[in-house]
């Protein structure tokens, strides 16, 4: 998963979801009945598990956990090897797809969602974010007395905390850590309850005939 370790989309259904603030979509399925899996995946999608916020190690894991719910069949994944970068970019726009803020650059109504493969390589990144911080590393997110960011601490904070301000996602520093929706250095903390707003409506491939 080395190519979504440092996409902020991807860090934060990590980190929502074992939080248990995200609720994820159902799974998509091909012409053969059999559960898709993104690149990247380790949290179960099944209706009512009992798993749901457990972060599996590896999307493989979390295969071999879905073999283990009745009626599920799931997508075989591919042994090795790098993941391509149609694989990587349509995991990329599925979890941009979990956050109403997002909004998502690629046109997949030609795209049928590939097989999740197995360990990734080095292929070229997708968009970069500050350097992920650990949560037994976060530090609290600076606030202002009335609960809200307070800007010039935590610009300053991200800095020292490797994040850049500007950071890659907003266009000037003026606008930098204002949009937990769109800024990056926000990953570098903890932020309590505050969160990037989740989709309305479970986010879909499209799919072809």
């Amino acid at each position: 998963m080395a190519a979504l370790a440092r996409n902020r989309y991807y860090q934060w259904y990590l980190r929502e979801v074992e939080a248990g603030q995200l609720e994820l979509p159902e799974y998509d399925e091909n012409e053969k009945g059999e559960i898709i899996l993104y690149y990247g995946e380790v949290f179960c999608r099944v209706e009512d598990c009992d798993k749901a916020n457990k972060r599996f190690s590896a999307t493989n894991n979390l295969r071999t956990h879905l073999e283990k719910h009745i009626s599920i069949d799931v997508v075989s994944g591919e042994k090795g090897g790098r993941a391509s970068q149609k694989v990587i970019d349509e995991a990329v726009a599925w979890y941009k797809g979990l956050f109403a803020g997002a909004e998502s650059t690629m046109d997949l109504s030609s795209a049928r969602p590939s097989p999740s493969p197995g360990p990734a390589g080095s292929p070229r990144l997708p968009p970069l974010v500050s350097p992920y911080v650990t949560p037994k590393t976060r530090s609290p997110l600076p606030l202002k007395k009335d609960g809200t960011p307070h800007l010039l601490n935590m610009r300053r904070r991200a800095e020292s905390l490797g994040g850049s301000v500007p950071c890659s996602s907003c266009e000037s520093k003026f606008d930098c850590c204002k949009d937990i929706n769109k800024c990056d250095n926000f990953l570098l903390f903890d932020c309590g309850a505050l969160t990037p707003q989740a989709a309305s409506k479970p986010f879909k491939v499209l799919k072809t005939t």
